[in-house]
């Protein structure tokens, strides 16, 4: 996977069994998580947590948006993601077929596991997360 935050490349890393941490500095106003997520075959999805300055904690939801098509500057914060369509769940934190093999992630998250809506066929897919900051 390829993670940015406000267009800034953060990491790119295929272990999807570790998880990633990242420290970054809200902007005031609007930032976005953007994240280019790849399958090599079989079923998939995206599991995240994030913990803000602020004592918010944000996790993957059906509230991130996602779109199996690439579009310019689809990870940067003024691309307007309007007409892409909500990730679907596929499950909790826990739950088969991945349950909680990720090393390094909260053991009682309670994120979902999120993709297209299909899981098997779409290999490449782009998720956003749009982030407010007083």
């Amino acid at each position: 996977e390829e993670i940015y935050f406000n267009g800034v490349l953060l990491s790119a890393n295929a272990a999807w069994r570790e998880a990633a941490t990242h420290t970054v500095e809200l902007q005031p106003g609007n930032n976005v998580l953007a994240v280019k997520a790849e399958d090599w075959g079989g079923i998939a999805s995206l599991i995240a947590q994030l913990t803000l300055g602020d004592g918010r904690t944000l996790t993957s939801d059906a509230s991130w948006r996602v779109s199996t098509s690439l579009a310019p500057g689809w990870n940067t914060v003024d691309f307007d993601d309007a007409q892409w369509a909500q990730a679907t769940v596929h499950g909790t934190y826990g739950d088969a077929p991945w349950y909680k093999n990720v090393a390094g992630f909260a053991a009682n998250s309670t994120a979902k596991w999120i993709w297209s809506t299909d899981r098997f066929g779409d290999n490449t897919v782009y998720f956003r997360l749009n982030i407010s900051h007083e």
